[in-house]
């Protein structure tokens, strides 16, 4: 078990400077490589969202997980927490959600969030990213929080893909002219 976390740290390491590698001369690749990775899946987490019929935003495929509606919510939520590490400034406190409010409203709440991360992922140099802050109660290096932020968006719209395809929608990856 302790040699699969070490690959896996490794990899999480590594990942990151090869991309950044392929970046060519960037005075800050690997914080380019983060922010453009964090773009691409925040568009395509949106396209998701707008791309569910409103009357299956109830939608979980069991009893256990969230609802599609709710995932909107719980993204917007941990966008906050997470890139007001990354930025320093503190984030939106949202209102209490379950999902069941409109999906204009869900959609626009992500959107906002994303907008903030954006802010934040803006201000990311490589040269601050041994920097501590705080995330989750606990002091980390600022390059935790910017991978936690881009392995949060990768997971979520792995999520919301397989959410979609059991209700008969083409995640927008899938699509021809659709996603990155």
């Amino acid at each position: 078990m302790r040699r699969t976390g070490s690959l896996v740290l490794a990899a999480l390491i590594g990942l990151p400077l090869a991309l950044a590698a392929q970046a060519g001369g960037s005075a800050n690749p690997i914080s380019e490589t983060y922010r453009g990775t964090a773009a691409r899946y925040a568009a395509n987490i949106v396209k998701a969202f707008e791309a569910m019929p409103a009357d299956k935003y109830g939608f979980k495929p069991t009893d256990a997980q969230l609802t599609f509606g709710f995932v909107a919510h719980h993204i917007a939520q941990a966008n906050y927490a997470l890139c007001s590490a990354i930025g320093g400034e503190k984030g939106a406190t949202l209102p209490d959600r379950d999902g069941t409010e409109p999906k204009d409203t869900l959609i626009g709440e992500l959107k906002t969030s994303f907008d903030f991360c954006d802010r934040a992922m803006n201000k990311l140099t490589d040269d601050h990213l041994t920097d501590e802050v705080q995330m989750f109660g606990r002091s980390r290096p600022k390059a935790a929080a910017a991978l936690g932020y881009v392995i949060d968006l990768v997971d979520h719209y792995s999520q919301l893909a397989i959410y979609l395809r059991l209700n008969g929608v083409l995640p927008p990856t899938a699509q021809r002219s659709g996603g990155s």
